[in-house]
């Protein structure tokens, strides 16, 4: 949990330094009651509650928003059924390991590609965002030395 909101917030810091607004919009943050208040809820509202995306990102420049999804993983991997029957189809999905950041769309993974990736997937050579390369290379930094003494 603790790795998963450091991922989160160096992410978020990322997309702040690089100009973006950042909506925090996960359950957890935007609707902490309806976690304890609709746990065993199996309806379709309370299933799209649940699988929020982290956050909403919005380009200043353009309006542009877009949804993202922060996951830690400790190798980096990441697949479609880690989102298995995911309700939000245009969500970015940014993977955090001790090693890299690469990043991945819904669509991407319905069409059966894989992280980790080759670095076409690192997130330096992402085309949906705008990210300044030394910013990302001093952000990849932080990530690494926070989860270098992780188990």
């Amino acid at each position: 949990m603790i790795k998963g909101r450091v991922a989160e917030a160096i992410i978020k810091e990322l997309f702040q330094v690089n100009g973006y607004r950042v909506y925090d919009y996960g359950m957890e943050r935007t609707l902490p009651q309806a976690i304890e208040n609709g746990k065993n809820l199996k309806d379709e509202m309370a299933y799209r509650v649940r699988n929020m995306p982290d956050f909403l990102v919005q380009d200043i420049k353009s309006g542009v928003l877009n949804y993202v999804e922060v996951k830690y993983r400790v190798k980096g991997s990441f697949t479609l059924k880690d989102i298995e029957n995911n309700p939000y189809e245009t969500t970015c999905f940014i993977i955090v390991s001790k090693e890299n950041i690469q990043w991945i769309s819904f669509a991407e993974l319905t069409e059966g590609k894989i992280l980790p990736a080759s670095n076409e997937k690192n997130i330096e050579n992402n085309t949906k965002f705008h990210l300044k390369n030394e910013l990302i290379s001093e952000y990849k930094a932080y990530a690494k030395a926070f989860f270098e003494g992780v188990k």
